[in-house]
Formats: structure tokens, C-alpha cells, sequence
């Protein structure tokens, strides 16, 4: 939503938006047509019932600092 609203602060026409993997779960409520190279059907978990957290396992970000 916040490249959406960059977008047209700046006056472009968003005509879809386009991903490498869609992760989402829910309807696309982006309000413009959603294109994907992968659609992935992943599990979710909220913190207090993920098997990685309640395991101990940290949190990484890959190519994150």
C-alpha cells in the first residue's frame, strides 16, 4: 500500500501491480489487478503459536542488516 500511495502522490497511473511469489492468503484488496511469476500456499502463524518462536529459533531478515 505504500508504494501504491507513492505512486500517485507523484501523478502515475497504476495499471497492476506485478510480483515475483504472492505469499497472501486473502482476497487481493489492493483495488488494482495483482500479477504474480508464483503463487505460494504458505502457512501463517501468529508470534504465540509459531513452532520456530516457540522453539527459540530467531527471527533472521535474509539480506537484512
Amino acid at each position: 500500500m505504500e508504494t501504491i500511495d507513492a505512486v500517485k502522490k507523484l501523478g502515475g497511473n497504476i495499471i497492476g501491480i506485478g510480483v515475483l511469489v504472492d505469499r497472501s492468503q486473502k482476497k487481493n484488496e489492493l483495488g488494482h489487478p495483482l500479477y504474480c511469476c508464483y503463487k505460494a500456499n504458505e502457512l501463517t502463524y501468529k508470534p504465540e503459536n509459531c513452532p520456530l518462536c516457540l522453539g527459540g529459533k530467531p527471527l533472521v531478515k535474509p539480506g537484512g542488516s
